[in-house]
């Protein structure tokens, strides 16, 4: 669980850098899109773990 959490707000963190390196701007968009990505990573890992740990 806490390995999906770090990997969520890693994502997050880098989506959001790259984003204003390539538009040298932050926006709402960019923010919101950077979000999504990284709790959709967050719960893929997370249900990979599970998946995982009963194998």
């Amino acid at each position: 669980m806490i390995q999906a959490f770090v990997l969520a707000v890693t994502v997050f963190i880098g989506w959001t850098l790259l984003d204003f390196v390539k538009k040298k701007r932050l926006t709402k968009e960019s923010l919101i899109g950077s979000f999504i990505t990284a709790i959709l990573a967050g719960v893929v890992w997370f249900i990979m773990e599970l998946i995982i740990s009963f194998l």
